[in-house]
């Protein structure tokens, strides 16, 4: 969790700002989205290569950041 927690502060500005919070749920919510794309990748290679989960990854940080500006207000 340090690591994202990093990488998020890093990525994004608005960090600082969220409630501790919402910024918990943030690194929890992927975390939970990175065990569960590397157990279905592991399970079913051929429907998750490496593209799909980049791209998958990348939607769901977007969901998590918009939501969290929402409810960081």
């Amino acid at each position: 969790m340090r690591l994202f927690k990093r990488c998020i502060a890093e990525g994004w500005p608005e960090w600082t700002h969220w409630s501790a919070t919402v910024r918990e749920q943030v690194l929890r919510s992927i975390v939970t989205f990175i065990n569960g794309i590397t157990a279905s990748a592991v399970v079913n290679s051929s429907d998750w290569p490496a593209q799909r989960q980049v791209e998958q990854l990348r939607l769901q940080l977007t969901l998590l950041r918009a939501w969290a500006k929402k409810a960081g207000r």
